[in-house]
């Protein structure tokens, strides 16, 4: 067992290591400050093939985060690749709403210097509609930049969310940095039966 500092946050829990030159095991389970299950497989070979699984309880993250709009907050996730990257899909909760990856791929290229999302897909079983995205990321940029092509369809949203009933679906562009970035494309959004296009 193990009981940590990192900053102001007390961490708490197991942790387990073993192997036996061709296969590691990893399990964590921490119990400060919340709940967390991580198990990890390891292949030690040249590509080091991995499997994952991560199981968060709904906990509210008030302490981790001070301000924050959210109440409770859970994972559950599983995932595969190597060295390059993987797939992770799974569960996540934000107060009331579960959201579905379906699946996450992101992969390296061999110099580690770009990051390409190759499939993301987002869901609800309390939302209709559904959100995708894939792009590149720049790692060695500076500022690091990023291009992304981000697409929803169906999408309604309630109004205890935003305030009011708002249908929408899209397609944009984003490039740049966090600093400086650029959008275009064809937005449309509004009450159910008369949206409008955003130019």
């Amino acid at each position: 067992s193990f009981r940590w500092k990192l900053g102001d946050i007390d961490l708490a829990g197991q942790l387990e290591a073993q192997s036996d030159g061709k296969l590691a095991h990893i399990d964590l389970a921490l119990t400060q400050p919340s709940a967390l299950h991580l198990r990890l497989e390891l292949t030690q070979s040249a590509d080091y093939p991995w499997t994952a699984a991560l199981d968060v309880p709904r906990f509210n993250p008030q302490v981790l985060l001070d301000d924050s709009s959210l109440d409770t907050v859970g994972a559950t996730l599983k995932g595969q690749g190597d060295r390059y990257g993987g797939t992770l899909e799974g569960r996540l909760d934000l107060n009331d709403y579960p959201l579905l990856l379906q699946p996450l791929r992101a992969r390296f290229n061999p110099a580690f210097d770009t990051l390409t999302l190759q499939q993301f897909n987002l869901s609800s079983p309390r939302l209709k509609g559904n959100l995708a995205a894939t792009g590149t990321v720049q790692l060695t940029a500076q500022p690091v930049t990023a291009a992304l092509d981000v697409r929803w369809s169906d999408l309604l949203l309630p109004q205890d969310l935003v305030g009011q009933e708002l249908a929408s679906h899209g397609a944009i562009n984003v490039h740049g940095s966090m600093a400086k970035y650029h959008a275009e494309g064809d937005v449309a959004i509004g009450p159910p039966g008369k949206l409008a296009a955003l130019s």
